[in-house]
């Protein structure tokens, strides 16, 4: 009969595996999505600068964007949304207000921002989306920079989660039968889930200390 502890170790590796994995794409993609945003930023200050309105402006960034890839088609929709959402050629309403304090809309945010501060302060909205665009370059290349220099506490934490699977093998290859103990035996089930559970611990705390130095 296999103990307990083994499968509950087995789905709490595997599900901590995936969130691993997860939470990288969700790092490339908030890049990819700032990059996008600064791109339609310096797109829509140069359409101002050749003269077009606020309006067709935004509308045509957003036809330029659409049918492209996944990343620039979600762009070119929330831009459609933003124009719809204006009453009257560049004058922002209620949405764009909620926008510009969306946290973790680092790009629509800068966008309804850089809008809603041409609008209030009379500033012209192509000097305006430039410094956007700036500002989010620069935000993209801080990420950049924060996540090459986390590339070694993360390969670190790596080999450290790997290093208690080194001391099973170890003793395996010593004949101490370690596997057998911690798949057939009650005991060795409970501290094989002990182990598991430490470890999560472990990388939770990790990955909480680099979310912490990437939003700095």
């Amino acid at each position: 009969m296999i103990p307990v502890g083994v499968p509950l170790s087995c789905v709490i590796a595997v599900v901590e595996g995936q969130r691993a994995r997860s939470d990288k794409q969700v790092r490339i993609n908030q890049r990819q999505v700032i990059a996008q945003w600064a791109q339609a930023s310096s797109m829509i200050a140069s359409e101002l600068l050749a003269g077009a309105s606020p309006l067709v402006a935004v509308r045509h960034v957003a036809d330029e964007m659409d049918g492209a890839d996944d990343m620039e088609g979600q762009v070119a929709r929330q831009l459609r949304t933003m124009v719809n959402h204006c009453a009257w050629l560049g004058a922002p309403c209620a949405p764009l207000s909620t926008w510009s304090c969306e946290p973790d809309q680092v790009g629509r945010q800068a966008i309804a921002r850089a809008w809603l501060v041409s609008h209030r302060t009379g500033v012209p909205l192509a000097e305006v989306m430039q410094a956007t665009a700036a500002d989010l370059q620069a935000k993209l290349h801080h990420q950049e920079r924060t996540e090459a220099s986390l590339a070694g506490p993360r390969a670190s934490t790596r080999v450290l989660m790997f290093l208690p699977l080194v001391g099973v093998a170890m003793g395996q290859s010593m004949g101490a039968g370690s596997i057998q103990f911690l798949l057939t035996t009650q005991l060795g089930g409970l501290l094989l889930l002990v182990g598991v559970v430490l470890e999560v611990i472990g990388l939770e705390w990790s990955r909480a200390l680099m979310a912490k130095a990437v939003a700095v």
